[in-house]
């Protein structure tokens, strides 16, 4: 291992972690939290720690920390999101952060929020409804450049779906697009950005809109109500075509196209070109509820999904089988698609227990999914032989990429995000006070938290104790 660090540490509630790393050896972690946090390393036993960062009252703080390739900190920005005055126990629902990717040294994240934001600079957006989308756009001082802000104005208690979903941007950051699941009912209307949005007051709405460098909507692109679910992912390929991942109820529409579910839900995979014309869809499912959950492109267009799949569905004459472990009959499939749509391989995970098998995949680097398995699990009923992560690559293979499990009885770190680079995995997670839990760092790692924990300030929580940055070599 090269080095480890803490980010944060006794906060009360922390939510959603990315991670993402430049060209340039910098880190960048985004997080959500409630109330208050500390940051940087524990003090020792005897010392008061410094004063922690607060969210203001009940409302949301949304935590980025840019690191230098030398743990130095460039930049930590804190923005608040929801309203404290209004906040409710469903406030979480409501106020989230759920992507955010990476351009040059410029950050652009989508969510959704509720009464208001607060991004800094100056930059400010009041909702409409109760789950208004919002993109911003954040450079590489960590300076706010500007965020828009979509949804319907109903006020409705089940308008609760997730706003902003994926975000996504070429290299250059000249071309960003987001996805988003936006509600109007049951007034209908609805407006982006000022843009006219029309959105059905009978249902969701599945929006795609593309975002020009410096904010304006250059256009959007609505499906009829119906088509999309919670989950979406979006990836571009090198010639700027579009995927998008997730599932759908009812049925999958674009441009016309249009197929029907076989399911409570089904998971589907679509390519559009730069301007959001349809070029293909395909839907995968068995009468349950199938999803896909995670994706990565490479540059020729090749697609790596990871999803959670009803056994019996067939992937273009592929047959899911049940795992020993499956809960109500479900079971986690890696697969990979050409850039033509057509099935190249399916992975599935077995194992003696469900904590043997992924739960979820990190998308680390271009075309490849990054899993965690144990000696226990199976790949395609073949025996895992050594302990560590996985990679599944767009091409379909799956190869062990490093990191050895330690096993703590006070601590366990639980990954949330991972980058890969040619020569380190960087990892970013909860650092978790526990018993008797895998704990998915190295063994030098382990050794530094457990002497962490007669020296250092651990003092007040049972559960969450902060955020831990991990670079780890590739051998």
């Amino acid at each position: 291992m090269d080095w480890m660090g803490m980010i944060t540490y006794d906060e009360e509630m922390m939510d959603v972690q990315r991670l993402y790393a430049d060209d340039a050896g910098n880190t960048y972690v985004v997080a959500i939290f409630q109330w208050e946090m500390h940051l940087g390393q524990p003090p020792e036993k005897k010392k008061e720690p410094e004063p922690p960062i607060v969210s203001a009252g009940n409302s949301f703080g949304i935590f980025i920390q840019k690191i230098g390739p030398d743990q130095s900190i460039k930049y930590t920005k804190v923005m608040k999101i929801g309203d404290r005055d209004r906040a409710t126990q469903f406030s979480t629902i409501y106020n989230s952060v759920s992507d955010v990717t990476l351009a040059g040294s410029d950050l652009y994240m989508t969510g959704s929020f509720e009464y208001q934001a607060d991004f800094g600079e100056g930059v400010t957006l009041t909702s409409s409804g109760k789950n208004d989308l919002f993109v911003v756009k954040i450079d590489g001082n960590g300076k706010t450049q500007w965020a828009i802000k979509g949804g319907g104005s109903g006020t409705a208690d089940n308008e609760l779906d997730p706003g902003g979903l994926a975000v996504t941007a070429d290299a250059s950051g000249e071309n960003v697009y987001a996805i988003a699941k936006l509600n109007a009912y049951p007034k209908g209307g609805g407006t982006l950005d000022g843009q006219d949005l029309n959105l059905s007051e009978h249902g969701v709405t599945l929006v795609l809109m593309k975002i020009s460098k410096t904010g304006e909507v250059v256009w959007h692109k609505k499906a009829p109500a119906g088509t999309g679910g919670s989950n979406a992912d979006m990836s571009l390929d090198a010639e700027g075509n579009i995927y998008l991942s997730g599932n759908t109820m009812f049925f999958l529409e674009w441009d016309g196209h249009k197929t029907t579910v076989d399911g409570l839900t089904d998971a589907f995979v679509m390519k559009l070109d730069a301007e959001g014309k349809y070029i293909w869809a395909k839907l995968f499912g068995a009468g349950g509820m199938d999803v896909f959950t995670s994706m990565s492109v490479d540059k020729k267009g090749n697609i790596a999904l990871f999803g959670t799949f009803t056994v019996g569905t067939s992937l273009d004459g592929i047959t899911v089988v049940e795992p020993k472990s499956s809960i109500m009959g479900l079971a986690n499939i890696a697969m990979s698609l050409s850039t033509e749509g057509v099935v190249t391989s399916v992975t599935q995970f077995d194992g003696k227990t469900l904590g043997n098998i992924p739960q979820n995949a990190f998308q680390a680097s271009e075309g490849e999914l990054l899993f965690h398995l144990y000696e226990k699990s199976k790949i395609n009923d073949e025996k895992v032989k050594e302990t560590g992560y996985y990679a599944q690559t767009a091409t379909g293979k799956v190869k062990f990429i490093n990191n050895p499990t330690y096993e703590s009885a006070v601590y366990t770190f639980m990954a949330a995000g991972i980058q890969k680079t040619d020569d380190s995995i960087y990892m970013l997670g909860k650092l978790m006070k526990t018993s008797d839990l895998i704990a998915t760092v190295s063994p030098n790692a382990g050794k530094i938290l457990e002497k962490n924990i007669n020296k250092n300030y651990w003092y007040k929580r049972d559960l969450d104790v902060g955020l831990l940055l991990l670079k780890i070599n590739i051998e």
